[in-house]
């Protein structure tokens, strides 16, 4: 029997993002909104090479008034250097409390996508800078 090396282009239904570029920022950001309404998973990447002070990325969807957005993850507070990654696939039936900037570290939220997100990245610290980049993985 032949073995026949079979190709699947998995690729095809990826969209890799460079969210935030790697610089040095001494402030807060916010990042997007972009479309997400189309994915089935996500996957969110924030490295951190320099650390003073206290940085806290908030993922955050907008809400049906197309004003307001919702934390819908918050990856570790970072006061060293490292890497932090939240992946998760669009969730159903959900209730949540409003929450904008303010969800505990370390949580995700199982929540549908909704239609666009957003990365809310909070310096705070008496002199804060962090050189950061985030990135995402998304999947049709």
């Amino acid at each position: 029997m032949a073995v026949v090396t079979v190709v699947i282009p998995q690729a095809l239904s990826i969209n890799q993002a460079v969210i935030a570029t790697s610089a040095t920022y001494t402030t807060s950001n916010t990042y997007g909104p972009f479309p997400v309404d189309f994915f089935s998973s996500a996957e969110i990447t924030t490295v951190v090479t320099v650390a003073s002070g206290t940085l806290s990325v908030y993922l955050q969807k907008l809400l049906p008034d197309n004003v307001l957005y919702d934390d819908i993850a918050r990856l570790a507070t970072f006061t060293a250097t490292g890497a932090v990654t939240i992946s998760f696939i669009n969730g159903g039936n959900t209730l949540n409390a409003y929450a904008s900037a303010n969800l505990a570290a370390n949580t995700i939220n199982t929540v549908a996508f909704g239609s666009y997100w957003r990365l809310n990245a909070v310096l705070t610290g008496a002199s804060a800078s962090f050189s950061y980049a985030i990135f995402g993985n998304f999947r049709a």
